[in-house]
């Protein structure tokens, strides 16, 4: 978040969120602090956090946003994308070769967790993570000198 400038999830629910301001899946979270889908935020600039559910079809939509958007940003904008290791699927595969990625990093399932949208009724609120996930930077050149 520090390093590179994150200020806002992409996926986040009002339950589960990190920061202040972030997107959901769903419209309908406007109505509990979202700004909205993820799928109608159209920044120009900024680092954002992509940490789509896993599914295949939602990771799809969320790399292909990410790449319009990069696609047409004239400023410095940047996505860290979080998502499965599933080298089987079309949607790793498309991520790590994306013209975008700048940088990617492997982390083992027992090496990181997840904060629970469900922790009001966990007495942990994290969970260990079921999946080796990679961290996958998507930037255009400005974003990638910041």
């Amino acid at each position: 978040r520090d390093r590179f400038g994150v200020c806002l999830e992409g996926f986040a629910s009002p339950l589960n969120s990190f920061f202040a301001r972030f997107c959901s899946a769903y419209a309908a979270d406007s109505a509990f602090g979202s700004l909205g889908s993820f799928f109608d935020f159209r920044p120009t600039h900024g680092s954002y956090e992509v940490n789509p559910p896993f599914v295949a079809e939602i990771m799809d939509r969320a790399l292909s946003h990410c790449e319009e958007l990069l696609a047409s940003a004239t400023d410095a904008l940047s996505f860290c994308l979080v998502v499965p290791h599933w080298p089987e699927k079309a949607c790793w595969q498309q991520a790590q070769s994306s013209k975008w990625k700048t940088r990617s990093l492997h982390i083992a399932a027992s090496e990181h967790g997840y904060c629970d949208g469900a922790q009001h009724s966990r007495r942990d609120r994290h969970r260990t993570s079921l999946y080796d996930s990679d961290v996958i930077f998507l930037q255009t050149a400005a974003g990638k000198k910041r």
